[in-house]
Order: C-alpha cells, then structure tokens, then sequence
C-alpha cells in the first residue's frame, strides 16, 4: 500500500490529537482509548480498523501508528490503496482470503439486528458461491470485482 497523500499540516495536527490521548507521553494509546474518539465511537468498523494497527504485544497505538491509520483513511488516499486497506482489515486471520467466518461477521457488525442470522449467512453463501475463485472465500482479486 502506497504511503498516503497527507500533507505535513496533517501530520501535526494528527499527531497533535494523539497528545491529547497520551498526556503522559508514553508514546501509546490503548485500543479501549482510541476507541473512544469522538471521531471513532460512532463507527463500527473502527474496532477492525484499530486492530490492524495496535502492538499485538501492548496492544496501544504508537504515534506512528496512529499517523498510518488516519492516512489510510484520507479522502486523499487512491481508490485502490483504500480496497486493498479494507480487505486488510476484513482479513482478520491474514490468510489471503476472505472467509464466511469474516465476512458473516462484517455483515453482522455493518447490518446489526437489522438483519436476521439466516439472511445473513445467505448473503454470505450468495457472495462466496457467485464471486469467488477458490473454495477458502474471495481473494483479494475477488474482492476488487465486487461492487462499492
């Protein structure tokens, strides 16, 4: 993935709200603070996202860290970065493949209750079945055909 488009005012003030997280300094942010961002809280998705870039070890997110993933999700960043960022973070286990496993829980986080478990798994069958190269679950060649 191509290193985003973000401009060094960015980067400070980026790096400016990540202070105001670590007012200690000690150059890390747990995932339960992240979390709880304004900006992050009202969406789902961010829980994956922050797992992607969290020490797998502390289990926090170094200022570094913080700056990447921010990047990632620029309005600056290339359709294509941004594709391969999301089947990243969706392939939780990092096999290469996106399984009914990872995809029934996308769907479930993305729909809620919305959406019964039966409706979901058919989602699931449905997408795997009628889009995938491999038995595993799409690739990530699979996964650029599919539809925004």
């Amino acid at each position: 993935m191509q290193r985003a488009l973000v401009t060094s005012k960015e980067i400070i003030r980026i790096l400016k709200r990540y202070s105001y997280y670590d007012p200690n300094n000690t150059q890390q942010i747990s995932l339960e603070a992240f979390l709880e961002l304004p900006e992050v809280s009202a969406n789902r998705i961010m829980k994956k996202i922050g797992k992607k870039f969290v020490d797998p070890e502390t289990q926090c997110l170094t200022p570094s860290d913080f700056v990447k993933l921010f990047s990632a999700l620029s309005s600056r960043t290339p359709l294509k970065d941004k594709k391969e960022f999301a089947f990243k973070v969706l392939d939780t286990d990092d096999n290469g493949y996106l399984s009914y496993d990872e995809l029934f829980s996308f769907y479930r986080m993305l729909f809620g209750p919305a959406l019964s478990d039966d409706r979901l798994l058919d989602i699931v069958m449905t997408t795997i079945n009628d889009n995938s190269s491999s038995k595993q679950g799409l690739t990530y060649e699979d996964f650029l055909k599919q539809r925004p």
